[in-house]
């Protein structure tokens, strides 16, 4: 999921769509590499959250701030 996120965020760039991915924060080394694969920096813009954030009976507190 991560690694063709990347890839599509890097492809609407190519064409002048501004892009941000969201992904998982221990995904954004993937999502990196995918990006600068297709030749770009993969300083895409990002918004990241932990994985715990959606499992059950987790703490959405953090998600409304």
């Amino acid at each position: 999921c991560s690694t063709e996120c990347g890839r599509a965020a890097a492809k609407l760039e190519q064409r002048g769509i501004p892009t941000v991915v969201l992904t998982r924060s221990d995904f954004v080394n993937v999502v990196n590499n995918a990006v600068a694969g297709q030749g770009f920096a993969p300083e895409i813009p990002k918004v990241t959250f932990p994985f715990d954030l959606f499992l059950v009976e987790s703490d959405l507190r953090p998600v409304e701030e």
